[in-house]
């Protein structure tokens, strides 16, 4: 299942975009997950 690594690097990126800005607190993400990204997101 790679759907954790997945959500790992999304956490990953956030917090690096985040610190580039000087975010102390991130409210919400909306991830938006395409047909042929062979991700299931009930596991997402």
């Amino acid at each position: 299942m790679h759907e954790l690594g997945i959500v790992f690097h999304c956490i990953k990126q956030v917090n690096e975009i985040a610190a580039e800005n000087h975010v102390k607190k991130i409210n919400s993400v909306t991830v938006e997950i395409g047909e042929v990204s062979t991700v299931i997101p009930y596991y997402f």
